[in-house]
């Protein structure tokens, strides 16, 4: 009797032990510095690129964070950020942030270096994306309206 129950748990383990572990997928949001905070737009963002170093400046009146990222992939990467400065409350102030586009060299680096525009500014939210250029419609113009025109 101990025998089967012992070879009954030796195979409920080997068939735990055996089984697919799916892998953790990689949060879209992280914190590599107290007053960082780092939001890749998606996953295929986050797969291809991570976090060096993150830091805040704080030797004068206005914070300056500096974040390195790191381009895992061997392609060179178009990426966009945004940094947003926000209060000790975490409230955005009321300076609005443009995006940034510029590339990631295959297997380098990007320094992404921004100052607070008030000095009320405590954290920084940098957002990174791949850039979605938006094709614009042109419609062609209608003969009919372009002769009534020239009429």
């Amino acid at each position: 009797m101990k025998f089967r129950l012992t070879v009954l748990l030796v195979m409920i383990m080997a068939l735990c032990a055996c089984a697919k572990q799916e892998p953790q997928p990689l949060p879209l949001v992280v914190d590599p510095h107290p007053q960082i905070r780092v939001v890749f737009g998606n996953e295929g963002v986050r797969s291809c690129l991570a976090i060096a170093n993150a830091t805040v400046d704080t030797s004068s009146d206005l914070p300056r964070c500096i974040v390195r990222v790191v381009n895992l992939s061997q392609q060179k990467v178009p990426l966009e950020h945004k940094v947003v400065w926000e209060d000790q409350y975490g409230a955005p102030l009321l300076y609005t942030a443009a995006w940034q586009r510029s590339p990631v060299a295959e297997s380098g680096e990007k320094t992404i270096v921004n100052m607070a525009k008030t000095p009320g500014a405590v954290r920084a939210t940098v957002t990174l994306r791949f850039p979605e250029d938006v094709q614009i419609w042109v419609p062609e113009p209608d003969p009919a309206t372009m002769q009534m025109q020239a009429q």
